[in-house]
């Protein structure tokens, strides 16, 4: 096994497996507690925001389309993570650290999230065209009433079109804690807009700043009400300046 195969084989095995396992585990077991556990039935009385849950159809359906989205994921993972060792890419991500990094590092959070949502808004708003829908964006919206999975239930051209964006990430000069925190703010809110449960609190809705972040409510409506409103990913920031967004939830955020 020459050097190049030695260093995938490093990469991947057995990190691979177990990371898209955990992944697919954790979706569904966030979706057992808030749907069938009676801890997560109790606490989330009067959030939900459908009755019933996803079907078993619905839910196999979403598993088998998160399979190699989730692969993608864990192999850009994997190479952030492995990018202070040798190797034959040239990832140039920064992994020293002192006090004095610290506010580069929460500009770069800042910045990358920016970045991040203006393009997620601006490729959302194009696969919903009718043309590039079936293309790009079906798979996801499979059912109206998805699951915590359907976050990484999509086709390979959609996610070409996200994953790319994470993946340039591990090549600049960035540092690892930066994309660390990116990835977890981002799979955050990835899930919680497929609980079908409103998580976040009233008071949130009534802020004339933290009502901006998108509640499980905003995205819920994207999927069961009107497909080309709430297109945003972690605020609704856009959605209101280019008024794509769901006169449901503007009466939703005034019933706080």
């Amino acid at each position: 096994m020459n050097s190049t195969a030695s260093w995938a084989w490093t990469l991947l095995w057995p990190s691979l497996p177990l990371g898209v396992l955990f992944a697919l585990a954790l979706n569904f077991g966030l979706y057992w507690f808030f749907f069938h556990s009676k801890l997560g039935v109790r606490l989330m009385r009067g959030r939900r925001h459908y009755q019933g849950g996803p079907s078993r159809e619905d839910l196999l359906y979403e598993i088998r389309h998160a399979i190699i989205p989730e692969s993608i994921l864990g192999v850009i993972t994997s190479l952030a993570l492995t990018s202070n060792q040798p190797g034959p890419l040239p990832l140039h991500l920064r992994w020293s650290f002192s006090a004095g990094d610290l506010p580069r590092i929460l500009a770069e959070i800042v910045g990358i999230l920016v970045v991040y949502e203006i393009y997620y808004y601006g490729v959302h708003y194009l696969m919903h065209r009718r043309r590039l829908f079936p293309l790009t964006h079906s798979v996801h919206h499979h059912t109206r009433f998805p699951s915590p999975q359907a976050g990484t239930s999509v086709n390979l051209l959609e996610a070409a079109l996200f994953y790319t964006f994470f993946a340039t990430m591990i090549f600049g000069p960035f540092h690892i804690v930066a994309l660390i925190a990116v990835s977890l703010e981002i799979k955050f809110a990835s899930l919680t807009q497929h609980l079908g449960h409103e998580i976040f609190p009233r008071f949130m809705r009534r802020s004339p700043v933290l009502k901006y972040i998108n509640s499980t409510r905003f995205h819920q409506l994207h999927h069961s009400d009107n497909l080309s409103r709430n297109l945003g990913f972690q605020t609704s920031v856009l959605d209101r300046a280019f008024g794509t967004i769901n006169k449901k939830y503007l009466d939703y955020e005034k019933s706080a």
